[in-house]
């Protein structure tokens, strides 16, 4: 788990749905995962609640509450054995 961070919207990533912007940023998300995280608030973008379909420009400040790392990929013979 990381802490919460902000993260500015590049010159090339403006023009873009957040969802997008978040799911390229950090592939370990999936959509219900952003789209509860915009429902309790906890994704703001310049200070203000967001939805997974705002649309963010250039610029923009986004914070990001901590995040789940990444799940371990199991193997499937070692999960039959």
């Amino acid at each position: 788990m990381s802490g919460v961070q902000t993260l500015r919207v590049g010159e090339d990533e403006g023009d873009q749905r957040l969802d997008r912007w978040l799911r390229k940023r950090f592939p370990q998300l999936n959509q219900i995962a952003i789209e509860k995280m915009c429902r309790k608030g906890e994704l703001r973008v310049d200070g203000a609640r967001a939805k997974p379909a705002t649309r963010i420009a250039a610029g923009q400040d986004i914070r990001i509450p901590p995040l789940p790392d990444a799940a371990p990929e199991v193997s499937l013979s070692s999960r039959w054995t």
